[in-house]
């Protein structure tokens, strides 16, 4: 909630965002861990004060984030997102002597999110997106590398033209990270 004239604030508006977290052992194929996310902003208001997803701009994979999206690419007056992460605890690779004798595990994401962009009343320059085509993005990787390193692979699959020259974004991309598991 934002409210006019508090701590010299410019706009009223009203949010309202649900989020869900769960995860599911699907034996004897590992676990499914799951968040959903939903919220609109009621009120038009700059794009900064609606939903910005969160994006990656580093090499470091993040797990809570779009990894192949740019900072501010897109605005949401409302939205529906969806991350995915299937961790197949060794049931892929441990049919491959190396990887079993290693102890590496596979994992499969995809995210997507979809909802309507603000109007556009207060500027900014963000690519238009609607409900009937979402961001997605899916990915496989290799954790437990050395019991604490994961490689993933992420590939964009949509809004994957560019609009303009100095429109720059990953439509693959391989990121690192550092994960303790026990």
């Amino acid at each position: 909630m934002g409210i006019k004239d508090v701590l010299l604030s410019d706009f009223i508006y009203n949010k309202l965002s649900f989020k869900l977290l769960h995860d599911f052992s699907i034996s004897p194929f590992g676990r499914l861990y799951l968040t959903f996310s939903s919220g609109i902003n009621f009120d038009d208001v700059p794009y900064l004060l609606n939903y910005n997803p969160k994006a990656n701009d580093t090499y470091y994979h993040n797990y809570r984030t779009f990894n192949n999206m740019n900072p501010y690419e897109f605005s949401f007056k409302e939205y529906v997102e969806l991350h995915i992460y299937q961790h197949f605890q060794g049931k892929i690779l441990d049919y491959i002597p190396l990887f079993r004798k290693l102890k590496w595990r596979s994992v499969l994401s995809a995210k997507a999110i979809s909802g309507n962009s603000s109007s556009n009343t207060y500027g900014g320059n963000l690519k238009n997106i609607s409900w009937d085509k979402p961001y997605l993005e899916t990915g496989a990787g290799i954790e437990n590398i050395f019991k604490v390193f994961r490689f993933d692979a992420v590939w964009r699959l949509t809004h994957t033209k560019a609009i303009s020259d100095e429109d720059i974004f990953n439509r693959f991309g391989v990121y690192g990270s550092l994960q303790v598991q026990f």
